[in-house]
Order: C-alpha cells, then structure tokens, then sequence
C-alpha cells in the first residue's frame, strides 16, 4: 500500500468517527429535550 493511500484511509477514518460523534451528541441532546 502507498504512503498517499493509507494517508486519504486515515482521513476517510477520521472523518467518518468525527461525524459519528456529531450524531452521537445531537442524538443526546434530542434524548435529553424529551426528558
């Protein structure tokens, strides 16, 4: 595997946990407004 190829996966990777964490929190923010 090239350094380029792994370097965009890590990218990909961290985006991808970034947007998680971002519906993570709205979805807790939701949950804590019907509370």
């Amino acid at each position: 595997m090239s350094r380029d190829m792994a370097i965009s996966l890590l990218e990909l990777f961290f985006l991808y946990k970034k947007e998680n964490l971002e519906k993570i929190r709205r979805g807790l923010d939701e949950s804590q407004k019907n509370n």
